[in-house]
């Protein structure tokens, strides 16, 4: 009996010992959210402003599953870059006052510090779900991560980056001079974005009613993900297993106004039912794309598309174009596009740059049918003002063109002295409707 008593003698003073210790504490560099309170302690909010208070809190850390329910922007501007855990919680504004522009969010950043958000929901904004808004004194590259983020029903944009100024919004090449944009600054950073093991999805969500001439004065032209760079920097984003689906506009956006190049990335993704943006103030239908890029200045784009299902969206499946003198580069396999309103794919290159598009394991179906007076190509490339196009195309399977269109097309203006300046390969590739090739040298 002695040892035994022994023994739990030693179990209790050791248990005693322990239960004199002081909770754990977090690390001098970070801060707990342990409620799910508008402000106050423990709040997000209050989590953020200790950031923007000191510069030494580098990563703020939620409770397991906490819902934060906002009724206001919660805004961060320090200057050290800010690493946010969200252990599967939710921040939901639904119980926050609609917004009459796109100036905020339920996470804002107006700093120039490198974000990184993971394992966090964002539903319900009453604004854009998660907005950066890059000052005008920024340089180098400002860069936003998003892991195992879902961005839910905001009213604006889902994810919006922003270092561009516009003046006023332009949509489907119809001005909208009452457009006012709320964050109007050229930035010279470089935007970065990456968006991994995400959703976003039916966002752009307006009140009934809700129309250019009300509120913003602007098209309805808010989009699942929206990057816009003006100034001298450019855009480099990567989305991988990620869905972009239900968004307003087009489901993913970047907008490259200036010299900077664009080098984007879609990986194992699903980018579908976006687009369905409705009539704009001067009665035109206005509808957008699965994915959208436009540049812009002299910069390039250098697009990659792997693994991809782009279907249902109301107008381009993709939609890439370049303007003045900068290259295209293109490269798409393994994707399926489907049932998109217009073309299911599109590249456009203007000015004097080049034109290199290939496509591998391709299968696009019904494309082009969403109006059977304007019907579009499955596959639309166009190289303009003297550049070179040079192309391929393997293993793709083109159906159900429909209404007497051309299933792929393809047009490259001739140089000066009427010489061909584009070559295009085609092998182990089936097309339903007319191929109609301008300007080029079938390999």
């Amino acid at each position: 009996m002695r040892p035994r008593r022994f023994t739990l003698l030693a179990a209790l003073a050791v248990a005693a010992t322990v239960l004199a210790l002081p909770t754990a504490a977090l690390a001098d560099d970070s801060v707990e959210v342990t409620n799910g309170r508008d402000s106050g302690p423990g709040s997000f909010r209050a989590a953020v402003e200790a950031a923007n208070a000191d510069s030494d809190i580098t990563e703020i850390e939620f409770e397991r599953r906490v819902t934060v329910r906002l009724l206001s922007p919660v805004v961060y501007d320090g200057a050290q870059d800010l690493e946010i855990e969200g252990e599967n919680s939710r921040i939901d504004g639904s119980r926050g006052t609609p917004a009459t522009t796109w100036d905020g969010g339920l996470f804002v950043s107006e700093s120039a510090a490198n974000i990184s958000i993971e394992d966090l929901t964002f539903r319900n904004s009453f604004n854009n779900g998660i907005a950066v808004f890059v000052p005008a004194g920024a340089t180098g590259t400002v860069k936003l991560e998003l892991h195992d983020v879902h961005v839910v029903r905001s009213q604006f944009h889902g994810i919006f980056f922003d270092g561009q100024a516009s003046d006023g919004y332009n949509t489907d090449d119809v001005p909208h001079p009452a457009c006012v944009d709320p964050h109007f600054v050229d930035s010279a950073a470089s935007l970065y974005l990456v968006v991994e093991d995400s959703s976003v999805r039916n966002n752009g969500r307006l009140d009934a009613g809700f129309d250019d001439s009300q509120a913003t004065g602007c098209p309805r032209d808010f989009d699942g993900i929206r990057v816009d760079d003006g100034g001298p920097g450019g855009i480099t984003a990567h989305v991988k297993n990620t869905r972009v689906v239900g968004n307003l506009a087009d489901g993913i956006e970047y907008d490259e106004s200036e010299d900077g190049d664009v080098v984007a990335t879609l990986r194992d993704a699903v980018v579908s039912r976006n687009g369905s943006s409705g009539v704009n103030a001067d009665g035109n239908v206005d509808l957008d794309d699965g994915f959208d890029i436009d540049e812009a200045g002299a910069g390039s784009i250098d697009a990659t598309i792997r693994d991809a299902r782009i279907r249902n969206n109301d107008d381009e499946g993709v939609d890439f174009d370049e303007e003045d003198g900068g290259n295209v580069t293109v490269s798409i396999s393994d994707v399926r596009v489907a049932r998109n309103g217009d073309e299911g794919i599109k590249v456009d290159e203007e000015g004097s740059g080049d034109l290199d598009f290939s496509l591998a394991d391709a299968r696009l179906n019904r494309n082009g049918l969403g109006d059977p007076s304007d019907a579009q190509q499955q596959i639309q490339l166009e190289q303009a003002d003297g550049g070179n196009f040079t192309g391929s195309i393997v293993d793709t399977i083109i159906r159900n063109t429909g209404f007497d269109e051309d299933g792929f097309k393809v047009s490259v203006e001739a140089e000066s002295d009427g010489a061909v300046d584009g070559t295009l390969t085609i092998e182990d590739s089936r097309f339903d409707g007319d191929v109609v090739l301008d300007g080029i040298v079938l390999l």
